[in-house]
C-alpha cells in the first residue's frame, strides 16, 4: 500500500499518532464473497468510496486489542534483535458489532442474510481515532481460507510484519 510509506516516514519523524492502531475485517453477509484484486492505491478513501455497505459488503473498524510484541525474524538470525511486530485484533473489540459503511450492516453468526464471512484484512493507522474516514491503510491482505463467523466466536486476526 502507497499510504504504508507514508505511515513509515511519519513514525520515523517521531509522529506517535501515526501508529498502527486498527484493523479493518472486510466482509459479506451475502455468502461467497466476490473478492476485489489488491492494488497498492486501496488505501483508507477506498472503503468508502469502493465499499458502500450494499449487497451485504462491508467493513468492520476494531482496535488492536494488545500491546505490539517485538520478535526476531527469522528467529535464529543473529542479524537482529527484533525486527518485527506482532498484532492481534478480534471482532469481539468492535463497538457497535455493525459495518462502517452508511449501510451498517450487522456483523456476526446471526447477520441477514447469511453469516458474516471476513475474507480480507487491512492493518491501519488511526491517526485520529473518531475519524475513521482519515484512516490510512499500512498493509492490506485477501485471506486465503475466508473466515466465517459461527454462533459464539468472532473472528480473531494475528498478524506479523517485519523488516529485513
Amino acid at each position: 500500500m502507497y499510504q504504508g510509506a507514508d505511515i513509515i516516514a511519519s513514525l520515523l519523524s517521531g509522529d506517535q499518532s501515526a501508529a498502527l492502531s486498527h484493523m479493518y475485517f472486510h466482509y459479506s453477509n451475502d455468502g461467497a464473497p466476490t473478492v476485489p484484486a489488491l492494488d497498492r492505491t486501496m488505501g483508507g478513501s477506498w472503503f468508502y468510496d469502493e465499499v458502500d455497505g450494499t449487497d451485504g459488503y462491508d467493513w468492520l473498524r476494531v482496535p488492536i486489542i494488545t500491546a505490539p510484541r517485538l520478535f526476531r525474524s527469522p528467529s535464529n538470525s543473529s542479524n537482529y534483535a527484533a525486527n518485527g511486530i506482532y498484532l492481534t485484533a478480534t471482532a469481539a473489540a468492535s463497538e457497535s458489532m455493525h459495518g462502517e459503511s452508511p449501510q451498517g450492516n450487522e456483523f456476526g453468526s446471526g447477520a441477514s442474510p447469511s453469516p458474516s464471512i471476513v475474507f480480507a484484512a487491512a492493518l491501519v493507522s488511526a491517526a485520529n481515532p473518531s475519524f475513521p474516514s482519515q484512516d490510512r491503510i499500512f498493509s492490506r491482505v485477501n485471506l486465503v481460507t475466508p473466515l466465517t463467523t459461527v454462533a459464539g466466536s468472532q473472528p480473531t486476526i494475528f498478524w506479523s510484519v517485519s523488516i529485513s
